[in-house]
């Protein structure tokens, strides 16, 4: 691999030693001391590292061929054994000023990468907070969209903010996975709330989760940008630009042809388009993921916290819940290990169910099943249904219900709502469909309606007058 050959055989050694933790402070130091320096004297990073290291020092374990370097144990002189441990790996350079002769320290450029990842591992979680990657994506592309101009620029933008979150949304699908696992490890109460409050909430639920629920949603920016994205990728005009821009960028700093900077600018571009709408199109399966990992930790979280706080771990309670899988085991297996090494015997007291014997459901075998019948076919089920259907609109036809009107009103020109008979339901129904078919142009009767309802029984209709229109009063 192209790594091995370019860092020492050695490089990677002291992170495996016993004085890792050390070493890796050391490093951090130097990250700190080199984010405004290129070069820094020997004693310098000393000084640094002693107000930094001080209270490590005394945990160092010292080897063998470093005991001849530390015959005075002063913390100078653990500083010293530290930065030699780091040149003799690779991780540092030392060399000699030309002027004054003091020992200056560099750092190569591949143990320059390794420790500013190194920081970011131990560091980000802590120290960096959320960008709002999904506004931002949309702001520039909605900007660029407006005005017409930047469309590189913004396709550019677009894309790195789209890969961060994408990868933010990993590290907290990942994290979440880790911190479920962690619950199992931790015996104490306390151990669950500090890492749930102070690792959990504070560096991925409250920087990452929070914001994308919230200001800086998914779901809310989603069809917007993909609007524009999409009205881009398949515009001629737009991507022309895209590649002029390309154009005077590159030309001054390298050679070829226009044609073909301008076709590769198209290319990249299409691609981070494409790249961006795939993404956004298919982060709803990732964020239906992460909700659901989510929940599963703090339920999970809850119900071990409800098992420590109700579960007695003493010795006493230990051997309480012993005993109960001993009195549960049917088969004295457990039984018999335990008296292997504990004199233990079983008591039982004499009472009224003593010599009860619980009966025992028998399972049958080699039954045969019988298909039931069907008592009727398909056909025979709706003839039924098509005579049922027959006989209630034969019941209730408009004949029968205008039948039903005049024969309650003989010779009189109207009748009113007390004038029904309220016996049955057919006569609650019959007075129903009597004032519905009074709307029917056909009906030879009227329907006034008046304040107040009538409650016969346990039937209640509104009040009404009926009257019969003009040429049905000898009828």
């Amino acid at each position: 691999m192209e790594l091995l050959k370019q860092v020492p055989s050695n490089f990677f050694g002291i992170l495996a030693s016993p004085n890792k933790e050390i070493y890796m402070q050391a490093l951090m130091s130097i990250h700190e001391a080199f984010q405004t320096d290129w070069s820094i004297r020997r004693s310098d990073l000393v000084i640094l590292m002693l107000d930094q290291l001080d209270d490590l020092f005394e945990g160092y374990r010292i080897e063998e061929e470093d005991a001849n370097d530390l015959i005075e144990k002063t913390s100078s002189a653990y500083g010293n054994l530290i930065i030699r441990k780091l040149r003799d790996a690779g991780w540092l350079e030392i060399e000699m000023g030309s002027d004054d002769f003091m020992e200056y320290i560099s750092v190569p450029d591949y143990a320059f990468k390794i420790i500013k990842v190194l920081h970011d591992i131990l560091c980000e979680s802590r120290d960096s907070e959320y960008n709002r990657y999904v506004y931002s994506t949309y702001s520039v592309l909605k900007t660029s969209n407006e005005s017409g101009e930047d469309y590189k620029t913004a396709i550019d933008s677009a894309f790195e903010q789209t890969m961060e979150l994408f990868n933010k949304l990993k590290m907290l699908h990942v994290n979440i996975r880790r911190y479920h696992k962690q619950l199992a490890d931790h015996h104490e109460l306390n151990q669950i709330l500090i890492e749930h409050f102070d690792d959990f909430k504070a560096n991925l639920a409250d920087k990452i989760y929070y914001p994308i629920k919230t200001f800086d949603s998914v779901h809310r920016f989603k069809t917007p940008i993909l609007a524009i994205l999409k009205e881009w990728l398949h515009d001629d005009d737009i991507l022309d630009l895209v590649a002029q821009e390309a154009w005077v960028r590159e030309r001054q700093r390298r050679s070829g042809s226009e044609t073909i900077v301008k076709d590769e600018a198209k290319e990249e571009a299409k691609r981070k388009l494409v790249g961006v709408i795939d993404t956004y199109e298919n982060m709803d399966v990732l964020l239906k993921d992460i909700d659901k990992k989510n929940s599963d930790y703090t339920k999970a979280t809850l119900d071990r916290m409800d098992f420590l706080l109700n579960t007695d771990r003493s010795v006493k309670g230990k051997i309480r819940e012993i005993i109960k899988v001993i009195t549960k085991d049917e088969t004295n297996k457990w039984v018999h290990r335990v008296q292997s090494a504990v004199a233990i015997s079983s008591q039982t007291i004499v009472d009224d169910n003593s010599l009860y014997v619980s009966r025992k459901v028998k399972k049958r075998d080699n039954i045969k099943k019988e298909k039931i019948r069907q008592i009727m076919d398909k056909k025979s089920v709706k003839q039924e249904a098509d005579d049922f259907r027959s006989s209630v609109q034969e019941a209730f036809s408009k004949r029968k219900i205008q039948q039903y009107v005049f024969e309650l009103m003989a010779d009189k020109p109207s009748i009113s709502a007390k004038d029904f008979p309220l016996n049955e339901d057919k006569d609650y129904v019959m007075s129903l469909l009597s004032v519905l078919e009074s709307d029917d142009k056909e009906s030879k009767y009227d329907v006034r309606f008046k304040e107040g309802e009538l409650a016969c029984k346990h039937y209640r209709i509104p009040d009404f007058d009926m009257n019969k229109k003009r040429g049905n009063h000898d009828r």
